[in-house]
């Protein structure tokens, strides 16, 4: 599935990756009046973690995530970020998948 970035979660200067492993679902518990809107969700697994200021960290990478927005296409730069998520996969940074 598609990868998320969250930018400075758990602080700042710091990212998560996450990788959607699921549909798209509606949630019942957000939304009790049933009003419709943000109440989607996508299940995930978390990815790990890591500084975009990080020496590993390829700078057009860190860069990109750095600029201020809440949507990016990461598809000029897919090499960079798939060095990024092995890096991750190898350094026991990202517990849970792999690449």
């Amino acid at each position: 599935g598609d990868f998320l970035i969250y930018i400075n979660i758990p602080k700042k200067g710091e990212c998560a990756v996450a990788q959607i492993n699921g549909h798209s679902r509606f949630s019942r518990v957000w939304d009790p009046e049933r009003s419709g809107g943000f109440r989607y969700f996508s299940p995930c697994t978390h990815y790990g973690g890591f500084s975009r200021n990080s020496s590993f960290v390829h700078p057009e990478l860190s860069k990109m995530i750095g600029l201020r927005g809440s949507f990016r296409d990461l598809t000029s730069i897919k090499a960079d970020f798939l060095d990024l998520l092995t890096h991750l996969r190898h350094t026991g940074l990202s517990p849970n998948v792999g690449v």
